[in-house]
Parts: structure tokens; sequence; C-alpha cells
């Protein structure tokens, strides 16, 4: 089978233009080159792509696979092959009746390529620095997004924001640990999809391996190599059989190469020219870049060229007939309009296009140019210089100008210089979006890490993985304005690790020092001691395997229907997906087994004692998880304008059922959602939605809650009394709505009955078997409740200064909460929860930027700040003697425990106290607590609220950037506040406990005889659960202030590059990450406080090279 691989970037410029040609035939064809050997029989392969793809990094926040695969990255949501929306990172997701809130539960066996959790806040993180940034994404409707907990990330808009779906689908999710600043992140990024970065020569060359971390179907490819090509360097490579796979024009196409295929792909490509509409202004853009055209910007002159160019003969010449006439991106389209434009419209028609000039006052001159008003006929027209295709266009356009007096001066230029020029020269644009169907097999063999792992006869310990995949995906065009899409694909893989998990094997690393013994004795034996039996080697390869069969059917077909003809602007659709899934566990595990060496020191001699005996292999197999999945959608959108009123209107019926095997675990969800969409000339907005939800999981007759939401906004800078020329934005906005979750356990609105032991019946007593109620029906249960108010200021001035401040208060009720508080522990029966949990969360959000440039100096200075507090209400919290003791009225999370008072000094001292402690044995060395409630002991009843929770109420961030003539500072700065930690560091802050470490913090500062006023109590290796308990001395605060990133810079000018033949850009930079930290703690990185990878502070320099 040849095997295909097509990577790539296309773009659509929404501008004034005249377009000249794009689809081919029913659509153009794109070639691509591919070599006949399987390519399913390589590990590695090598891509050509065009220079743009590598240009500018790989930050999704700044665009970096909005028209394509993100590769290093994987998003909330995607695209399947036939362009339809589904999960990805996303569990599932549900939006407010308002349309105003999204909110998305996300997966937890999620890590970054450097082993990292992914989490929602990396979520929240990327959409708020992508609304920052402001590049691509068009983000002004969201407010904000934040992270409700580890899983769960919200977001929240100022109008309902329909697309947003599309954004999700389309940004990938940066670590937000990783992310210092967007030009480090870019060269350098950490991500969690399907490949990971492992060099990047900007502009010319990308290497990927496949990330060995990510959740989702493993890619076939181990090493992914993309380099830039020229056609002439891609023609080169093809013929040298140097490269796997790459994009070729059509003039090479026409060549026949040995082992090498050619495919031709149906597009929606095109290829135009765009031009400046307006005259030639000293004004700049607003990133100060030239504007308008003396000659573009007469129509007569854009007329002319529309008539006079002969479309049809370009594509014959230059693109070898590959190609069909269109004067609109979307007349290949169902909605096009080409033919009746085409009834009136003669391609080619130079006489047409002389009258028009003439009548404009555009004379023909001795030199064949045309001139009116002092001023020549005569633009240039800029393409990409790395382009052969749109540099043979750029030159069979100039030539057909010229045959009407029209003197087009082709250029070749790059990216970042066209983008600069496009509003004062001609450009040559293209772009659209592949029609993609196809069939692929793929397979997987991916060995592991682990060594030694073949000391087994018959299996191995090493963790691998292995997958087949097969895709069979099919896009059907019915009629004009029904579209049908169908998509099958199937998986199995296989997974085998030795019989210790993962956690068990790096965390007797942790656990065990360095060099207490060695991993085999001298008789080739596991080696270990009477304290210490974890060895990390002999647990690899002395545990036997654990290996997984997994197998996933997937399925769905999607079909759409524009209703114009019935009512104009109303379209529908249906979507039906099936899913199944199951999963096989063969296991063969044992212990193994180990010695302790003795020396002898007067005979100079080793014995050994046996600890372990190794097990025999204990075989286990089993089926696992099973279950199927059917999802259907149904939606009728309908949008109308009138006058100077807008309304959309949106009704979606959405249903999911999961049937899966066991007992208690298949449930559904139905959703009915309508939304309404109302502006009046075009400054005042009102939103309004209502959502039905039925959910499986709650008691028959009570499955449906109704989620009502309103929002209104008011466009102030629009209205006649606020048209100023400073003023450039003033909006109020303000919104109430409620959603509702029910992501419970199953069943829980039933009573169950499960063993209940033997009874005694009858005159002569006899045993027998019988039931009880080992769950008690909730028989109320219902959905969690978010009522939520927003109200928000948006301000922007001068063209510099941005402001945007929210404040919000949202009570969550009806939580699910348990009632143990309220019943009695002799009540003899499980105790139900109940929805009677209520929790306020309040807070302000603010974000201010300022951003200005010269000729010569450029500036940015800017910050946002947030603060968040929470209170529980009500938890049905059991009776506590003391106001202090309880948790209601509290922050979630608050973190108890004693309060230190000192250290025993002595045996004396701890007897003549008065106070008990009961919590262990008290020695000398030990904490003295605070006896709270005056009761002469030391217990439980003397926990007090200590500092915050782990949870900050407060970030911040600061960020500064200067140049001047190339030369540049970047700083950003990043805080939090009102936040505590535990300093419970195993081996750090709790040496020889658990563990056979102890930290030089703590032995430099522990109490001792000799040092009584020590900072930590006295060393212990039995541990102590009076020291070691929560106490005011380990809760510490978290809050702190970090230099993230510091980078000095200087970008070449052209002038400095202008002799190089071959460097277009040059830039070189000094960069420091976590230079700077102010807290605390210390010791240790308040963000990092567990026994995982250490904090680092790094140093970078670098040259960057664009050719």
């Amino acid at each position: 089978m040849k095997k295909i691989l097509k990577i790539g970037i296309s773009v659509i410029a929404v501008t004034l233009m005249f377009s000249f040609l794009g689809c081919e035939k029913n659509s153009s064809e794109i070639k691509e080159a591919s070599k006949i050997e399987r390519l399913e029989n390589k590990e590695e392969i090598i891509v050509g792509v065009g220079q743009s793809m590598l240009e500018k990094g790989f930050d999704p926040c700044k665009g970096w696979g909005n028209y394509g695969v993100t590769l290093i990255q994987s998003k909330l949501l995607d695209f399947d092959f036939e362009n339809n929306i589904i999960k990805d990172l996303a569990e599932n997701y549900e939006v407010s009746e308002d349309g105003k809130t999204w909110i998305f539960k996300i997966r937890e066996d999620v890590k970054f390529s450097d082993g990292q959790k992914l989490t929602a806040k990396d979520v929240a993180f990327t959409f708020n620095k992508t609304k920052e940034i402001g590049t691509t994404f068009d983000f002004k409707l969201l407010e904000k997004a934040e992270a409700l907990d580890d899983k769960t990330v919200k977001f929240t808009f100022s109008a309902p924001c329909s697309t947003f779906i599309y954004n999700a689908a389309n940004l990938g999710i940066v670590a937000e640990h990783a992310y210092k600043d967007t030009n480090t992140y870019s060269s350098n990024p950490i991500g969690s999809g399907p490949y990971k970065l492992v060099s990047y020569t900007q502009g010319q060359q990308l290497i990927l391996d496949r990330n060995e971390e990510y959740y989702g179907i493993k890619p076939k490819f181990k090493r992914l190599t993309l380099v830039t090509m020229t056609p002439d360097t891609a023609l080169a490579s093809i013929k040298a059989g140097d490269i796997d796979i790459v994009n070729v024009s059509e003039a090479m196409a026409q060549e026949k190469i040995e082992n090498y295929s050619i495919l031709a792909t149906k597009t929606m490509d095109f290829r135009a020219i765009s031009m400046p509409t307006i005259k030639k202004s000293e004004k700049l853009t607003e990133k100060g870049n030239p504007m308008g055209n003396d000659v573009t910007s007469d129509i007569a002159i854009r007329k002319a060229i529309n008539y006079g160019v002969d479309r049809q003969e370009i594509i014959e010449n230059v693109l070898y007939g590959y190609g069909e006439v269109i004067f609109d991106f979307f007349d290949s389209l169902p909605w096009g309009i080409k033919d009746e434009i085409r009834k009136e419209f003669k391609n080619g028609d130079i006489a047409k296009a002389n009258e028009i000039l003439d009548k404009a006052g555009w004379k023909m001159k001795d030199d064949g140019i045309r001139e009116k008003d002092g001023i020549k006929a005569e633009f240039r027209l800029l393409y990409p210089a790395s382009d052969d295709t749109r540099q043979s266009c750029a030159e069979a356009f100039a030539v057909q100008c010229k045959k009407i007096g029209i003197n087009v001066i082709p250029e070749g230029s790059d990216w970042t210089e066209m983008e600069k020029r496009q509003s004062s020269d001609a450009c040559v644009i293209g772009g659209g979006q592949y029609v993609r169907y196809f069939t692929q097999l793929n397979y997987l063999n991916d060995i592991g890490i682990f060594r030694p792992v073949a000391d087994n006869d018959g299996y191995s310990t090493q963790l691998k993985y292995s997958k087949l995949n097969i895709r069979t995906n099919l896009d059907i065009t019915l009629t004009r304005y029904t579209q049908l899409q169908l998509n099958i694909f199937g998986t199995f893989s296989e997974h085998n690790r030795p019989g210790a998990t993962i956690g068990d094997i790096f965390g007797a690393l942790y656990r065990t020092p360095s060099g207490v013994f060695p991993i085999k004795n001298d008789r080739y034996n596991w080696a270990g001691t009477t304290d210490i039996g974890d060895n990390p080697v002999a647990m690899i390869s002395g545990t036997g395997y654990a290996r997984s069969q997994q197998r996933n059917f997937y399925a769905d077909m999607k079909l759409s229907q524009n209703l114009d003809a019935l009512l104009k602007g109303l379209s529908a659709g249906v979507r039906i997906g099936l899913d199944n899934s199951a999963a096989y566990w063969d296991s063969n595990t044992r212990k193994y087994g180990y010695e302790q060496a003795y020396y002898d020191w007067e005979n100079k001699t080793y014995s050994y004692k046996n600890l372990r005996n190794e097990t025999a292999l204990n075989a286990s197999h089993s089926v696992g998880a099973s279950k199927n999945h059917f999802n259907l959608n149904a939606f009728a959108h309908y949008q109308r304008k009138w006058n100077r009123n807008s309304l959309k209107v949106m009704v979606l019926y959405s249903m999911d059922k999961v049937t899966a095997k066991g007992q208690n675990k298949s449930y559904s969800f139905i959703d009915a959602i309508g939304q309404i969409h109302y502006v009046y000339d075009q400054r005042y907005l009102l939103d309004v939605s209502v959502s039905g939800s039925a959910a499986s999981i709650l008691r028959p007759g009570h499955r449906w809650g109704f989620f009502p939401a309103v929002g209104a906004g008011w466009l102030l800078s629009d209205e006649k009394f606020l048209k100023t020329d400073w003023l450039n934005l003033l909006k109020l906005r303000a919104s109430y709505g409620i959603s509702g979750r029910a992501d419970f356990a199953n069943d829980l609105y039933m009573d169950m009955y499960g063993a209940g032991g033997t009874y005694l019946f009858g005159k002569t007593p006899t045993k027998t078997n019988g039931l009880k109620i080992t769950q008690l029906a909730l028989r109320d249960l219902t959905y969690e409740k978010s009522h939520k108010l927003n109200i928000g200021i948006d301000f922007r001035a001068f063209k510099k200064l941005s402001v945007a401040m929210d404040v919000f208060y949202d009570r969550r009720t009806d939580i699910l909460v348990s009632t143990e508080g309220k019943v009695s522990s002799l009540f003899g029966l499980p105790i139900p929860k109940e929805n009677v949990g209520v929790v306020d969360n309040r807070g302000f959000e603010s974000d201010i930027h300022w951003t200005d440039f010269t000729n010569r100096w450029k500036y940015a200075i800017g910050g946002t700040f947030s603060f968040t507090r929470n209170k529980i209400i009500e938890q049905n919290e059991a009776y506590k003697p003391y106001e202090y003791l309880r948790r209601t009225n509290r922050r979630i999370g608050q973190i108890y425990g004693y309060v230190v008072e000192g250290i025993y000094q002595n045996q004396e001292e701890i007897r003549d106290r008065k106070v008990v402690q009961r919590l262990s044995e008290i020695r000398p060395g030990d904490l003295k607590y605070k006896d709270l409630n005056g009761d002469n002991i030391i217990d439980s009843y003397d926990q007090k609220p200590l500092g915050y929770s782990p949870f900050p109420e407060i970030y911040y961030s600061l960020d500064l950037n200067v140049e001047y003539r190339g030369v540049g500072l970047y700083a950003l700065f990043q805080g939090t506040g009102n936040v505590s930690v535990i300093t419970n560091t195993s081996g750090v802050y709790r040496p020889l406990s658990g563990n056979r470490t102890v930290s030089t913090e703590y032995y430099d500062n522990r109490w001792t005889p000799d040092h009584p006023q020590a900072k930590y109590p006295r060393l212990t290796s039995t541990g102590s659960v009076n020291n070691y308990s929560n106490n005011s001395l380990w809760v510490k605060n978290g809050s702190y202030l970090k230099l993230r990133t510091l980078e000095l810079y200087y970008t070449f000018g052209k002038r400095l590059l202008s002799n190089l033949r071959y460097i277009s850009a040059a830039r070189c930079y000094v960069r420091a990450y976590d230079l700077w930290c102010l807290d605390r703690i210390k010791t240790m990185d308040p963000e990092n406080m567990k026994t995982g990878h250490p904090s680092m502070r790094r140093y970078a320099i670098g040259l960057n090279l664009t050719f």
C-alpha cells in the first residue's frame, strides 16, 4: 500500500480583492509525491514542507495549528476527517442556557511530554494567554477562563459565543509551567499531543519524536522530520530518494520519478490577487506599517484588471490545467454564484478593460504604460519567493496586465515582509480547506526505556506499546444543499510492563538512599536489607509482567441540510455516532527474592542472609471494561437581519447513552437547548437561553432540570454623546444564569441490598443466609447548581490602553454532601448523601495593558490581577463543641492543625506541665502544643484553622517589553497570594519517616540538648505522630513573586543583512528562566513541594537565523 501523509496549513485571507483562479475541475488538485516503499514498515520519515510552516514557532496562543494539526499539543475538542467536532481532552462539556458559560470536564490521564500532569489550570491559562496576546483567535467575548478543580474548566463570555466550539477544537493547550513567554515557548514547546519536540531550527527543520505520554492513538511513526524546501530542493531530494513525502507543484507533477507515486487531492484551494483599495496615506496601520496605494485605489484599475486578465490562460500555462476559473472564494462551494456571474462576465475581455481605463482618464503613453494626473499605472505585486507557483502566477498576471497598459512589477519576498506591506502593495494570496477522504492502515511497535528486561525466559518486562489502526473516511455531497459525512475507525493495542507498577518503581528511587546496597551481590542475587526492601532494578526485572489489550471501534454519520428554500437563514442537521471499546488483562507476576550481605571484619569474608524467597509466577486473566456509546445530535439554526435589528436563534437536542459491562455502569443524558441572541443598532445586546437537561442517574419523574440565563450589553462608545477620537471602546455588560451538573454515581436514588450474614429462625434455631440494606435511596437527588452574576466593563483608549474588569458572585447550591452530621452513627445503616451543600464564590478580575511605539522605540507594559474567595455556607457538618473546629463558613480546603508553642527541652518540663499531649509518646525535643479549649489535654479538639488553603486567592502578573532599534528587553513577573503550603516533603521535612534520608536543612536545624533553640523537633527513625501532625510549624505562607522570564535580545536590521545572500532575518538573545523568587519557604520552591522533579533555574544563549 502506498502511504501518503499530508501536512499543511491553509489560509483564507478576507480582503477586498480580485481573484483570478482557484478550484480544480470541481476543485483544484494538490500534488504530492510519496515513496512506493511501504511507509508502514518505517519508524522514521522525512517530510518536505513550505517554509511558512516552520517560520514562526509552535505557540498555539499565537496561531500555531489553527489551520491544521498541532502535532505537539492536544486540544479540548478536535475535528475528525469529515470536519466533525469530536472530543479530545474533553470528556464532556455543557453550555449554559444563556450561552455565556461553557464548562468542560477534561480527562485525568493526560500528561505533558515532560511528564507533568495536564490539569484544568493549563487549559484556563492557554485561553487567557491567547486572549491576552490577541493574534489569530478572536476572544473579544471571552471574559475569562478559570479552573474550578483539576479536571473542570469554566469559560465565561460577555455574550453568547456559538463559535467558541470551533476555537476549542483549534486551540492547542500549552503547559503553564513551561510557558515563560511566547518567544521561549514557540521555540521549545511542551505539549500533550502525539509528538514532542527534539530539535528546531527556525525556518529550516523540525524534528519530532513520538510522545510516549500521549493518551490518545499513538502515531505510527516514531520520528517525524519536517524540512523546509523550495520546489527545486524538493525535486532534487525526491530524485535522490532523501525524502519520503513532499508537496509538489503542478509543474513538478509532470515528471515521472522512479519509486515515487503522485497523489492528486481535491481541495477548495485558490490563488488570487489582493490589492489595496485606499489612496496612499501618511497614516500607518495599528502595527506601524504603511497604508494605501495611489494606483490600485482607483476602482477603474481594479475593474479593468478584473475584465482584462484571462484566468483560463493562466490555468493552462501555469497550473497545467489543474484548476477552474472562479470570481470569488466560494464559487466552488454549494452556495457559490459563479454561474450567475459568468452569464454577464466575459473572461479576458481586453476591449472592455481598455474602455474602462480610457473613460477613467488613464491615457496610454509611448512606453505602453498608462498614466493619469502624473501617476503611472504601475504597482508592485508581492509573492513568497519560496513558492514557484505563486511566482509563476505573478509573472503571468503581469504579462496580461501589460496588454491593457498596466505595469505590474513582481517582487519575491517572505511572509513576514508581505504581512507588513499587504496594505500598501498588491499580493498573491491563496488558501482553502481540504476535502479529506482516505483509507489508512497503521502499525506501531514502541519499545520502552527499562533495563534489564531480558533476564527471563519466555517474556519481557519492558515498558512497551504496540498498536494497529485502521481508518476509513468518506465525505459525500448529495446535493448542492445536502452533505453526508461517514467515518469509521478501529484500533487494537497492547501494553506491556513489569509486574511492579510504574509508580512503585519510581517511588522506590525516592525511598532508597543511593549506594545503600548493590543491585546484585557477589552471588548474583538481588540485594537488599532488613530495613530497605525496595530494589528498583529488581522491581523492573524480577516481578514478572502485566499485559493489557484494548479494542476500540468508532463509527458516526452526519447529515447537514441548508433550508433556505423553506425559510431564508434556516439550516438543520443530525449526527449519529456509535462507539464500542473493550479491554483484556493478562498478567504473570511474582515477588523477587533478595539477600542481605554481612561482612566478617576479622576473617574478611562475606556471609548472606536470605530475606525473601522468589515466589512463583501468579497467572491472572480477566476481561476489563467494556462499553458501548451512542450519541445523537439534532440542531437547527436561524438568523435574520432587518433594519437595525439582528437576530440569531439556535435549537439543539443532544442524547448520550453509555452501556457498560457490569452492574450500575450504564447511564444516559439528554439536553434540549434554545438560545436567542438579539442586537439592536449594533449597540444594545440581549441574550436569553433556556436549557432542559435530563440524566438517567436521577430518579424517574425527577430527571429533568431547567436552567435559564439572561445577559445584556451596552456599547457606550458607539453612542453619539461619547463619540471621541481617543475613546476606542467602552462596553458595559452584565449576566445572570443558572447551570447544572449531575455527574454522580449510578442508582443513588434506589435502595440496594447485599449479603447480610446469617440469621437464626425456628424453635430450633438454625443459621440461614439473608440480605441487608447496603444503600438507602436518595429520593430527592437533583442537579448541583451554579447561580452566577457577572458585571464587567471593557475599555480601550488612545489605541494604546486596554482595560478589562469584572466582578462576580457565584453561589453553588444543591451540592451533594454527607449527612453524617445529621444522623447518629448508631443508625445501623449506610447513610445517604443529600443535595444541601452551599458554597459562595465572589471575586474580582482585571487586566490592564499599555502598548506604544515610534519609529525607533517600542514598549509595552501591563499586568493582571485576580482575587477569588469562597466560603462554605452549608455542608451538613457534624456537631463541633467549639466554633473554631467548624469547617462551615470557612474556605474550601482550609488547613487545620495544632498551634506550636515551643519545644520540650527536658523530661522535667514534660512532667511538670499540667497539659497532657496524647497524640503519641512525648520526649525531649518534641513539639509543645497550645491547649485551645482549656481541658489540659491536647487532642483533636485543639486544632484550629491555620493560614489559608492550598489554593491561592490572589494571582497577579506584570510584563514589560522595551525595544530600541532592535535591542530589546523582556521581563515577566508572576505571583500568588493568600495561599498556604504544608511543608511535609518526605526526606526534607519528614526525615527517616517512611524513608531513610534526611536533608541538610533539617539536620542542621534539628533539636538537640546542645541546640535548644532549634527550628525543627528531634530526629527519630520511628516517626512521631505528635511532631508530624499538621501544625503551625509546618503550615507556611506559600505566596511568591517570581521573575519567570528575563530576556535581552537584538534583532538585526535589513541593512545589516543586505550583503548576506542567504539570510533574510537574524536575532540573537540571552535568556533566563525562574531567575529570582521572593518567598517565605527558602528551602524549596513553594510551587513544587513534592518529591518529584525539582524546580530549576535555566539559561539560554541563542541565535535565530532565517534563510
